[in-house]
């Protein structure tokens, strides 16, 4: 067995022979499991076992120095110690006071028990010991037997226990959430501070309730209870839920749950629970927005479009209306993902999509426009307000204003229409008298000359002339015949002044039962005297075919409005067929059920597919500029659906001609027997 190292001091004689006197007592000392040393009379280290020598830093036995300065050697001994405690040469060491107190035996007691920390050389942290100190007299002499156990590591342990636990409770204190702990049958065991901000309890009263049963809105009780099963079950869950405020009234809470029941430190179901009162009436306040917004969307009778721009600065259409699917006769939802130029292939060549990417990206406000449209799905005039609704978003409501520019065109063209046919009215007045004129004087020129009354043969006789020598040089010279012809075209041209006059006239009387066929040849009769050498037609160069059913019916119309659309479409095939070879116009007149027709074709050069889709639309006109105002048909169009309940409609093959039919329905009262036709048929 290897002899066990010890520290015996050079007078320490009487003790080596208690030492070797009781050898069991040396033994049991070096084989304690903690340090041991023995302190004599003056306080001097006589004796240390190995534990203690591994444990402390010892100076030579006997030293004059204090004996618990020589074992602990203080980090703090160069400092003035003067009441520290954390040093052995303190006044205030427990340790020193322990043994000094043993070795003056003031104490009745054996054994002196306590704790104490230093700051160890051998310890770069605090060195915390616990300490045994039991007086031993050995003769006359009175000294002190210590026992020291190392416990630093438990007191850091304690500590480092310590600390956390002050975390854990000063997170929980001053958690935003409040923490609640519930046993296996969902009663409260544990509540934290923050359920009086919550909820405006007192912590202490809500111990002992069963939170389900007592405290959740009635409404929310069997959600909660699923959920909390859920966390028995599988060991987490969470819920939203109303819980009664200490005031009487109900706040939204979100909690989420962990089963720790075979946690042996919590022994509970922990519950963390946040008020989410203002986000729930929010969201509330949002969802009733969006249903609002919703149904203002779908039933508005404006079309919207919504576009977001992607990564590559492409406008996306990602959501319209019904009434787009109206306006537009499309199905939006096709179109849904596409960009704005695939999906309205029309605006490729306008600066509309730069004018939406611009607005989107905030850098224009709120745009209004009007703009034509079209493609090979539709075609119209729209009002157009664009406006930004978010970043990178845009949206877009528009209005099929086609109906109201025809209006307002329509009345700009019957503005101008009556301030013609005043005008018309007054230049045939003012024709009329020396026309009246002209043909009173060719009609006494042709009485004196041609007629043997008494006073011409009279006259006659004056001169030295005989009547009939007169009307012989009449004759010879054609002067009669030419007296003949200024009458008869004096008399055409009343006529032409007659149908003006009717024409220009305001009607006052409403419908009246008129003979279309004789409406068809007034009509063309006043066309017929029309002719322009510079656009190169005349309407007596034209062969007119006439194919009249002669038991047509009479149809209750505005005369002059009706001659009027037939005069557009007679003036429209002459003008058409101005480098036509042989022209050729065919009238046709015919009942078609309730309905009596006139049928207006040429063998002229027609029109593409293109241009009579569009040929009723105001202001569209194929003619040059200045020649052409294309008013014509569409002041037609509105006079025959409009005014009439009727319809009108082309037909026409490129190269081969174009036939015009006007349906008029024969009923008096149109509107009651007759579908109205809001479209016109092309």
């Amino acid at each position: 067995m290897t002899k066990q190292r010890s520290y015996t001091s050079p007078d320490g004689q009487a003790v080596d022979a208690l030492m070797d006197a009781q050898t069991s007592l040396r033994t049991v000392l070096e084989a304690s499991p903690v340090s041991m040393f023995v302190i004599g009379p003056d306080r001097t280290l006589l004796f240390a076992n190995s534990i203690a020598q591994n444990l402390f830093k010892s100076y030579p036995i006997g030293s004059a120095r204090s004996c618990c300065g020589d074992l602990i050697a203080c980090r703090n001994r160069h400092l003035d110690q003067s009441g520290c405690g954390h040093s052995c040469e303190c006044s205030q060491c427990d340790l020193d006071n322990a043994i000094l107190t043993a070795l003056k035996g003031e104490e009745d007691s054996t054994c002196l028990r306590g704790e104490s920390h230093f700051y160890s050389d051998n310890c770069p942290d605090v060195l915390w010991v616990k300490f045994a100190v039991t007086p031993l007299n050995i003769g006359e002499q009175r000294y002190a037997l210590a026992s020291v156990e190392d416990i630093t590591e438990r007191k850091l342990t304690e500590k480092a226990l310590q600390t956390s636990e002050r975390r854990f409770s000063e997170l929980i204190r001053y958690s935003f959430d409040s923490i609640t702990i519930l046993d296996a049958e969902g009663v409260q065991i544990f509540v934290s501070d923050a359920v009086e901000r919550i909820l405006g309890y007192d912590p202490s009263a809500l111990i002992g309730i069963s939170v389900i049963k007592e405290m959740v809105h009635p409404d929310d009780q069997a959600r909660v209870k699923t959920t909390f099963a859920t966390i028995l079950k599988e060991g987490m869950g969470g819920t939203q839920y109303r819980h009664k405020h200490k005031n009487g009234s109900w706040v939204y809470l979100e909690a989420w749950g962990t089963n720790q029941l075979e946690n042996p430190d919590i022994r509970g179901v922990v519950v963390n629970v946040r008020d989410i009162t203002e986000r729930k009436l929010a969201e509330c306040a949002l969802s009733v927005s969006e249903e609002q917004f919703k149904s203002i969307v779908e039933s508005s009778p404006m079309g919207m479009h919504f576009y977001r721009l992607d990564d590559n600065n492409r406008l996306i259409l990602v959501a319209a209306n019904p009434a787009s699917d109206r306006l537009l006769n499309i199905e939006h939802s096709k179109l849904i993902g596409m960009s704005i130029e695939d999906a309205f292939p029309g605006l490729i060549e306008t600066d509309i999509p730069e004018m939406y990417r611009e607005v989107a990206l905030g850098q224009i406000p709120i745009q209004t426009f009007e703009t034509p449209y079209r493609d090979e799905h539709f075609s119209g005039v729209y009002e157009v307000y664009v406006f930004r609704t978010g970043d990178r978003t845009v949206a877009t409501l528009y209005l099929d204003v086609s109906e109201r520019k025809k209006v307002q065109e329509l009345m700009i063209q019957t503005e101008k229409m009556m301030s013609v046919g005043g005008l018309a009215a007054g230049m045939a007045h003012e024709i009329n008298n020396p026309l009246s004129g002209i043909l009173q004087n060719v009609q006494v020129l042709m009485r004196r000359l041609t007629t043997e009354l008494p006073e011409n043969l009279r006259a006659a006789e004056d001169i030295g002339c005989s009547f009939d020598t007169i009307k012989s040089f009449m004759e010879k010279r054609d002067i009669i015949s030419s007296l003949e012809s200024v009458r008869s075209a004096g008399t055409r041209a009343a006529r032409i002044v007659s149908s003006m006059l009717e024409f220009s006239r305001k009607s006052t009387s409403g419908h009246t039962p008129v003979d279309l066929n004789a409406l068809l040849d007034k009509a063309l009769e006043l066309c017929s005297t029309d002719y322009d050498l510079k656009k190169k037609y005349d309407f007596r160069s034209i062969r007119i075919v006439r194919d009249y059913e002669p038991t047509l019916p009479l149809v209750s119309c505005f005369e002059t409005q009706i001659q009027q659309v037939l005069m557009n479409l007679l003036t429209n095939a002459a003008q058409a067929m101005a480098d036509t070879p042989s022209p050729s116009i065919s009238l046709r007149t015919f009942t078609e059920r309730d309905w009596a027709c006139i049928e207006i074709e040429d063998n002229g050069p027609g029109m593409t597919e293109d241009v009579r889709k569009h040929v009723f639309e105001p202001f569209f006109t194929t003619k040059p500029v200045g020649e052409g105002t294309g008013l014509g048909l569409s002041v037609s169009y509105f006079i025959v659906v409009n005014h009439h309940h009727g319809t009108i409609n082309v037909n026409s093959v490129l190269r081969k001609g174009t036939r015009f039919v006007v349906r008029l329905p024969i009923t008096p009262n149109p509107a009651t027997n007759v579908e109205r036709v809001d479209r016109f048929e092309v």
